[in-house]
């Protein structure tokens, strides 16, 4: 009889395994630089600070109360209270100062935010907390059963996704917003890569992703993985179910919300932009390749005019465009895979959004749920590439900006830049052959 107990670890675990122990030993070393006070270090916490704590799902839902409600919050804890009490989230007052305002939200936001401030008031604001970390579990144990079909794996990579940095970061600041963009996409891109016929769901999907956050309609390209006479078909009925969706949300929302208007939306978002865009309000936790120059602008002090930071930003932009359009025209002429396109695209989405915040990074897990029979020249750099963006890496910060806001634009940049060069590489060697 052998007694001799042989551990067989099933591969699939490793990336998710890789990316709680970074997440781990990211924590171990927060904690003890903050104990010892190493190199002045100030970051209570490499996720949100404690006083604002669950400020996107408590804070900025309530500040669509009325001005005229008045509701006891004597048994509410002294954090929440203050986010009753002072509350920086304003309407139409704070829209005509010119400060960030509630405004700038899109209609989706407004009806979720709707729906649990209801929640917050009728029960409060713990409990609304208890049940939104009861629907992000259940919510990632159906994202990954949908991918696996094993009862076993769902529950084990379910408990690592959930612990994982990019899920922390978005449960601790209660983004449920970008957590839901974040799931519409991942089935999207996983019904795409699977070429589903279902072309009115799979247009369906990113329409209402869209409708969360507009600058997911970059992901639209991906339609061309149909061939380009269907990818054009599929393009037009996302375009249209994107317009019917607009013109219903701004009726409903401003119905919901009387002083949302598409001109107000448009004055706020412009607000908005020049805080966190132009301004340093976006610059931590930023993955965008935006966010990344600017990173360095501060390392060296470098003074930089709006006007300049605009044209940066829109340089940036150009050429990461210029790159995505290569990138549709190889695909088209099949030399680039679904599973490489898809992470091109996903990438490009990344780094041309001014700003994106770790919370929004969850839409990466896709690439390690496709695991099964996959066609890529670039597994293990894309597999390397996602457990690296999805760890945290703040062991250093210049004026509290972690240095992971230059690191993950910077390689991710350069994966995708690898993967098209490495096409035309082997494209141009193959005319050099037959000449």
């Amino acid at each position: 009889m052998n007694n001799n107990v042989i551990f067989k670890l099933d591969k699939s675990y490793l990336p998710y395994i890789f990316i709680f122990f970074l997440m781990l030993l990211n924590a171990l070393f927060n904690s003890l630089s903050y104990a010892y006070g190493y190199n002045s270090y100030l970051m209570n916490s490499f996720l949100f600070s404690a006083s604002d704590l669950y400020g996107d799902l408590i804070k900025f839902s309530i500040s669509f109360m009325d001005s005229k409600e008045i509701h006891d919050i004597s048994n509410w804890s002294k954090l929440y209270q203050n986010y009753y009490l002072h509350n920086h989230y304003g309407g139409i007052e704070s829209l005509e100062k010119g400060l960030l305002s509630n405004l700038g939200t899109t209609p989706f936001y407004l009806y979720i935010a709707y729906f649990i401030k209801f929640i917050i008031f009728k029960l409060s604001p713990s409990d609304t907390i208890i049940y939104f970390y009861i629907f992000i579990f259940l919510s990632i144990v159906f994202m990954v059963y949908y991918f696996y079909s094993s009862y076993k794996k769902t529950f084990i990579i379910s408990l690592f996704i959930f612990c994982s940095y990019p899920t922390l970061f978005m449960l601790t600041r209660g983004h449920i917003y970008s957590y839901i963009t974040a799931l519409f996409l991942i089935f999207f891109i996983a019904l795409i890569i699977k070429q589903s016929k279902n072309y009115l769901l799979v247009a369906l999907l990113l329409a209402i992703a869209v409708s969360f956050r507009p600058n997911v309609a970059i992901l639209s390209v991906l339609f061309f993985l149909y061939g380009f006479r269907d990818g054009v078909k599929y393009l037009v009925i996302f375009i249209f179910l994107s317009l019917v969706l607009f013109i219903i949300n701004i009726y409903l929302a401003s119905f919901l919300y009387p002083d949302y208007n598409l001109t107000n939306f448009i004055h706020a978002t412009d607000i908005y932009f020049h805080t966190y865009v132009l301004g340093s309000a976006g610059s931590e936790f930023n993955n965008s390749l935006y966010g990344g120059i600017n990173f360095i602008l501060n390392i060296f002090d470098i003074k930089v005019l709006n006007s300049e930071l605009k044209m940066i930003n829109m340089a940036s932009f150009i050429i990461l465009i210029f790159i995505l359009s290569i990138s549709i025209l190889l695909t088209l002429k099949k030399y680039i895979s679904s599973f490489d396109f898809s992470f091109i695209v996903v990438s490009i989405y990344i780094l041309a959004s001014s700003v994106f915040a770790t919370y929004h990074l969850f839409v990466l897990y896709i690439f390690l749920l496709l695991y099964k029979n996959i066609d890529s020249n670039n597994y293990r750099l894309i597999i390397f590439t996602t457990i690296f963006m999805l760890s945290p890496k703040n062991y250093y910060h210049i004026n509290n900006v972690s240095i992971e806001t230059l690191l993950n634009p910077l390689v991710l940049f350069a994966s995708v830049l690898y993967m098209i060069l490495k096409v035309l590489k082997n494209k141009r060697n193959i005319l050099y052959e037959k000449n």
